[in-house]
């Protein structure tokens, strides 16, 4: 058993390159598995976005600090919005690396970071267990029961349209893309992003660096809503309950009050002063889904770690556990990440599953650390090979299953991008012949999305949630389409239509047009129709 899973200490930065491989899996098969499409880099939908945010800054006439969504029609709108990575991205982007691939090397250098932190979390909380490496290793791509839940409902749950690779994954939200435990979430990105400010500020707690986790509590309100709110939350709570329930004096008042005081600002940012705008209210209550995670879900996701948690409870009275500002912090954290994901119980729901990305799975995780430990060395003595191994496996096996389930082609997992060879030229052709006046104007969301990130133009429609009145947007297109009705916000502009002639109603269009075309240009099936629209 000890060769098979050695105690041999492997350096912080040898096991967080180790930990970050099936994340480049990730990316590799991303590549691998375009076939002839175009891999433009963007492993996720999402991902578009923040490209599309940071040009915002090299495609302004000035400078600011504060950027307007790009995903309005056009640059007529306030300047609102900050996230200190755009920078990032942008520097990125301006040495020459293409926009895609920014978010690719963004995600993997986060990532290892994070893997980092995790490591020195586990080091500091049990710097002598025999089981380190094997531990680190759980934590990081640990899960729970969601795909061997899919797999019993095979033969019960009949669902037309996806095959049975694909039916693991039925009650995982989003086909696993939410990212119930922790190694999947960083996937996202910018998820990679906030998890490493997020982990980084409990590590710092941890060593009562109170400073430096300020920093990263300030840098995580510049940074994304839903995990400052997440991060803030659980600090301030645990701060009350340790200087004004407890009389703990080791921590510092006034990294209560700097927590505190960075939580209401955070809320009025986006909760007060955001909503003003007429154009990120329209976006807000596009984003306020009740996404739920069910309780069958909650289940399946956390009974592994939630019974090793509660094992710990048993194993000691509960006075010496809360004695411990550390259990009371570890509990703080699975307290309001609980609250957060089933908000829709208290208020509006606001994307109640936003809030999860592994942070109620870690939290449970870190409170049964000992009884996980205790456990592998039991499973050691008591078994000569295959317990051990066995138990590991249905660990691991909600993440090991949704990987190759992502490398298949025909996996329903899709929100990669892919693009055509004809959807590039389209692109290229609009990055080389517009500005920051044109409006692009299309039914294909992929063309419309990524122009946001390849040209200067603005777009009609594009996200699918933070384009501003998309349902007014999506209904004056169908009237162009379908009655030839322009709508009074094209006018004065440099209108781009870009139509599809594999789609009947919009070939029928271009050969019958309410106004003169300027410019005429076709490639493949797509016809781009230029025309500077002017009131009567």
């Amino acid at each position: 058993m000890e060769q098979v899973f050695p105690n041999k200490k492997i350096s912080t930065w040898k096991l967080a390159f180790l930990l970050t491989l099936p994340i480049i899996y990730f990316v590799l098969a991303y590549y691998l598995k375009a076939g002839e499409r175009i891999a433009p880099g963007f492993l996720q939908y999402d991902n578009i976005t923040y490209i599309a945010y940071s040009k915002q800054y090299s495609d302004a006439d000035a400078f600011s600090l504060l950027y307007s969504n790009p995903f309005n029609e056009s640059k007529n709108f306030p300047n609102i919005y900050f996230q200190i990575q755009n920078f990032l991205f942008l520097f990125l982007y301006w040495i020459g690396i293409p926009q895609g691939i920014v978010l690719i090397c963004f995600t993997l250098t986060s990532s290892f970071i994070t893997f980092n932190i995790i490591i020195r979390i586990f080091d500091h909380l049990l710097p002598n267990s025999r089981n380190r490496n094997l531990l680190i290793i759980l934590f990081s791509w640990g899960g729970g029961l969601l795909t061997l839940a899919g797999a019993a409902g095979l033969k019960f749950i009949p669902i037309d349209g996806i095959d049975t690779w694909d039916r693991l994954f039925v009650i995982d939200p989003g086909n696993g893309w939410w990212g119930l435990n922790l190694g999947r979430s960083l996937i996202f990105s910018t998820e990679a992003y906030y998890h490493a400010l997020f982990f980084g500020g409990i590590l710092c707690i941890l060593k009562k660096r109170w400073k430096t986790s300020g920093i990263l509590a300030l840098l995580l309100f510049l940074s994304h809503p839903y995990t400052g709110v997440e991060y803030l939350s659980i600090i301030v709570f645990w701060v009350f309950i340790e200087i004004v329930i407890k009389k703990n004096r080791e921590i510092p008042l006034w990294f209560g009050l700097f927590n505190l005081g960075i939580l209401i600002l955070h809320i009025s940012y986006y909760m007060i002063f955001l909503n003003q705008f007429a154009d990120h209210r329209s976006v807000h209550e596009q984003c306020s889904l009740n996404i739920i995670v069910p309780y069958y879900t909650f289940i399946a996701a956390y009974c592994l770690v939630g019974l090793f948690a509660l094992l710990r409870f048993m194993s000691k009275p509960l006075r010496i556990f809360f004695a411990s500002s550390e259990n009371t912090l570890f509990l703080s954290w699975f307290f309001i990440v609980f609250l957060l994901i089933n908000h829709e119980l208290f208020i509006k729901a606001m994307e109640p599953v936003h809030f999860t990305r592994g942070y109620e799975w870690s939290s449970l995780f870190i409170l049964g650390l000992p009884a996980h430990d205790r456990f592998v060395n039991y499973l050691k003595k008591k078994s000569k090979f295959i317990l051990l191994p066995l138990c590991c496996i249905v660990f691991l096996n909600d993440n090991i299953l949704w990987l190759i389930n992502y490398s298949r082609p025909a996996s329903l997992t899709q929100l990669s991008v892919y693009i055509s060879k004809e959807q590039k030229d389209v692109l290229n052709w609009l990055q080389k012949n517009t500005d920051t006046s044109s409006l692009v104007i299309s039914g294909d969301n992929q063309i419309s999305i990524l122009s946001t990130a390849y040209t200067k133009a603005y777009p009609w429609t594009s996200h699918n949630l933070a384009t501003p009145f998309l349902e007014h947007k999506h209904k004056a297109y169908e009237n162009f389409i379908n009655n030839k009705v322009i709508d009074s916000a094209w006018y004065d502009r440099d209108a781009l239509f870009i139509l599809n002639e594999t789609n009947s109603a919009e070939k029928s269009r271009t050969t019958d047009l309410p106004f003169k075309a300027d410019t005429i240009i076709q490639i493949k099936q797509y016809v781009i129709i230029r025309s500077y629209l002017l009131k009567k």
